[in-house]
């Protein structure tokens, strides 16, 4: 899953890379402000505490979404079937 999933109309969970600050992937929970910036709500790395935040806080989400949601692999570090894995990074000096 590397595109939004778009759960509603203002609503949407979107995959962070990992960075300096995040050792690995998650997925953020994102909603759409009234000034038209997507801003996060949380950001979790298992679909367990996703589902939950989806449930607390997005309201109806289209069954299309849901059945994305349902189907993630239970950590956002475990890439999906069918895709390969992403290359390690190697530390200098190894």
């Amino acid at each position: 899953m590397s595109d939004p999933i778009a759960l509603n109309a203002s609503w949407r969970i979107v995959v962070v890379p990992p960075s300096a600050k995040l050792r690995s992937r998650a997925w953020s929970l994102q909603h759409l402000a009234p000034d038209g910036t997507w801003q996060g709500k949380g950001l979790v790395r298992t679909s367990e505490a996703l589902r939950g935040l989806v449930k607390a806080h997005a309201g109806p989400v289209d069954p299309l979404a849901a059945a994305i949601i349902e189907a993630l692999p239970a950590r956002s570090d475990i890439p999906p079937r069918g895709s390969s894995p992403a290359p390690r990074r190697r530390e200098p000096g190894k």
